[in-house]
């Protein structure tokens, strides 16, 4: 547990630490890091915004968004792929093809 230097008391309160990692991450990020974290070019931030097709953003004022870190994390959860639930079919050799 992170202690104070000049206190030498804890800094995290205690019922957080007794949350563990079940609490959610609320930082509100920038643009530009949710580009570096999601590894896309910034422009595809705004325009999935436009477009309402990326994470939820949050207007503070005018020209100033913000995403919360939970939020993004919830919308990268959202967008993977199910499993495919059966094995595709077998591939017949390319001897066979014609033969059908």
């Amino acid at each position: 547990m992170p202690v104070c230097h000049m206190f030498g008391r804890p800094t995290t309160p205690a019922w957080l630490e007794r949350l563990g990692t079940s609490m959610k991450d609320t930082t509100l990020r920038k643009a530009d890091w949710l580009a570096e974290y999601l590894d896309v070019p910034l422009h595809l931030i705004y325009q999935w915004r436009y477009r309402k097709q990326g994470p939820p953003a949050i207007k503070l004022t005018p020209g100033t968004l913000r995403w919360r870190q939970c939020d993004v994390d919830e919308w990268l959860d959202a967008q993977r792929e199910q499993p495919h639930k059966e094995d595709p079919p077998p591939r017949l050799p390319l001897e066979e093809w014609g033969s059908e």
